[in-house]
């Protein structure tokens, strides 16, 4: 029995483990599409729920990542309405401090 070259030999082991890394990949998407409904053939990432615009960085409305969504407002959570409902009150508290360790003592 004659013996295969190094490169044939070398070249089955580098396509075989090409393979198992497009297994892991493939089972990879295929449960972030099962779980939490994320594009097959699209980068599935926490950067989805922020951008980079003329005003900065900050949430990006609507977005959703796993657990975490971000509401039309651009906060976490379930959604909220612009004009506060008739029924819900709202209290404001307010407090001043004067810290009085750096005043001058009277002597």
């Amino acid at each position: 029995m004659r013996k295969k070259p190094i490169y044939m030999r070398l070249l089955k082991i580098i396509g075989i483990g090409l393979l198992c890394i497009l297994t892991l990949e493939v089972c990879a998407r295929v449960d972030d599409w099962a779980k939490w409904d994320a594009d097959f053939f699209e980068p599935y990432s926490a950067d989805l729920l922020s951008t980079v615009d003329t005003n900065g960085f900050h949430s990006k409305p609507n977005a959703k990542y796993q657990k975490w969504s971000i509401n039309s407002f651009g906060f976490r959570g379930k959604g909220i309405t612009k004009e506060k409902p008739e029924d819900r009150k709202s209290t404001r508290l307010n407090s001043s401090h004067t810290d009085i360790s750096r005043m001058p003592s009277s002597a």
